[in-house]
């Protein structure tokens, strides 16, 4: 099995990497890693696409996603308004966000705090390990 640690290079899946995130998928997990980015609802568009084009490439429907926040430098309002949207988190069955940051916390705080999906189960994480197993809980409940 690949270590889908953020911190470990050695990844088996198809690897989508560009100047704003490296997404990868292991099962039914999307893994994102956000890169150092203001994210603006240009940018959110740009990556919402980026995502879906990928999930059609990889045959996902629906996704649990895994999402390190640490690096990113910012989040507008328009951004988190057009991120936690309904048609934005449709193929998202739940979602965790992980940082090892102080920025990162209030960014994913912030963001789980104004989500408007309110029947997909997320959660704020600072250690990817237990981020990754609440995940694979979700699934259990899922299904």
């Amino acid at each position: 099995m690949p270590n889908s640690n953020p911190d470990s290079h050695s990844i088996d899946y198809p690897l989508l990497d560009n100047q704003f995130v490296q997404l990868w998928a292991e099962d039914d997990i999307l893994y994102c890693i956000y890169k150092p980015i203001n994210i603006t609802l240009e940018v959110a568009k740009t990556l919402g696409s980026i995502r879906d084009q990928y999930m059609q490439e990889q045959g996902l429907q629906h996704v649990l996603l895994l999402a390190d926040i640490t690096n990113l430098k910012g989040f507008s309002k328009d951004a988190r308004d057009f991120m936690s949207s309904p048609k934005e988190t449709k193929k998202i069955r739940a979602g965790a966000l992980y940082t090892k940051s102080w920025i990162g916390y209030v960014i994913g705080s912030f963001f789980l705090k104004f989500f408007q999906e309110k029947d997909s189960p997320k959660r704020l994480f600072q250690n990817w390990n237990k981020s990754k197993d609440w995940l694979e809980k979700q699934r259990e409940a899922i299904r």
